[in-house]
């Protein structure tokens, strides 16, 4: 029974729509709206999805940039002569100790 009213409802609606061009346009154009709405919503979503993973990756490829040149810095300081790392203030045991923290990462 409720089928037959939908069917009857449905029926009705493409007399009418058949009738009318114009009304037959604004029911296209209101359904083409709704479509465009719901896929600029989704994608509105999606780009902040991306958005936000992209941020991710930045920061993490930030953080990597940074450990890698605090051990090119590290690696550097071991490299000086005792004379050099007397000049900037520095004994070769700090050295030491702060070229083994590099180690860690890489």
């Amino acid at each position: 029974m409720t089928t037959d009213t939908s069917r009857n409802g449905h029926n009705a609606l493409e007399n009418r729509l058949s009738r009318s061009p114009s009304l037959r346009f604004k029911a296209v154009a209101r359904t083409l709206a709704i479509a465009a709405d719901g896929i600029s919503r989704t994608l509105i979503g999606t780009s902040r999805t991306l958005l936000g993973i992209s941020r991710t990756l930045l920061g993490i490829s930030r953080t990597l940039l940074g450990i890698s040149e605090k051990r090119r810095s590290r690696q550097a300081l071991s490299e000086l002569t005792d004379q050099q790392l007397d000049d900037i203030g520095l004994t070769r045991s700090e050295v030491k100790a702060e070229t083994a923290k590099s180690s860690f990462w890489f």
